[in-house]
């Protein structure tokens, strides 16, 4: 388990691990929070117009509560991208 007790804000860089837009949430891994990652929902998605979604492998800065959600020990406050999407 982790060492911090439940409540406990904090801010890191992460990686997002992967997103799902038909369900609106994804996982943002960080070497702060390893080996557990952040659950993060659309709607914790700052600095964004329109329809919020994040793309595997963004750099992401990301506030957290460390928590017990079903199997993830972090959950998302909120969440920027920090570098431009990439081009399609």
């Amino acid at each position: 388990m982790p060492r911090e007790p439940i409540g406990t804000i904090a801010r890191t860089i992460g990686i997002v691990k992967y997103w799902r837009d038909e369900k609106g949430h994804g996982v943002i891994a960080s070497e702060v929070t390893a080996p557990w990652d952040i659950w993060c929902h659309f709607a914790h998605i700052r600095e964004m117009e329109g329809f919020r979604s994040l793309t595997a492998g963004d750099r992401v800065e990301v506030e957290y509560v460390r928590t017990d959600q079903e199997s993830f020990r972090y959950v998302a406050v909120w969440a920027r991208r920090l570098d431009p999407p990439a081009a399609s």
